[in-house]
């Protein structure tokens, strides 16, 4: 019994570091995604720009952005201690 109940703690730990990963994942994609749309909106305005430091830019961004990423997935990181608060991200019941 006891390796059950071990074993479904570790399925729910498993379950929200994947969810968490993915979360942070799919933010960066998507603050990506944005940063390039808006350089490609507003191409007129690079003019003669050199690549590089467009590249330079866009990395910037990206760090930028990796950090705001990271705070947005602080209360999902908190929560790893409690098996009852992990369960509060799904619609069933907390268990």
């Amino acid at each position: 019994m006891p390796i059950q109940a071990s074993s479904r703690k570790t399925s729910v730990l498993r379950n929200h570091l994947v969810f968490s990963a993915l979360c942070a994942l799919v933010l960066s994609l998507l603050y990506t995604a944005v940063r390039a749309a808006l350089l490609i909106y507003n191409h007129e305005l690079i003019g003669d720009i050199p690549s590089g430091d467009i590249l330079e830019a866009f990395l910037n961004g990206a760090r930028s952005d990796l950090r705001v990423v990271a705070y947005a997935c602080i209360p999902l990181i908190i929560v790893i201690p409690s098996r009852r608060a992990m369960g509060w991200r799904c619609w069933g019941s907390a268990q």
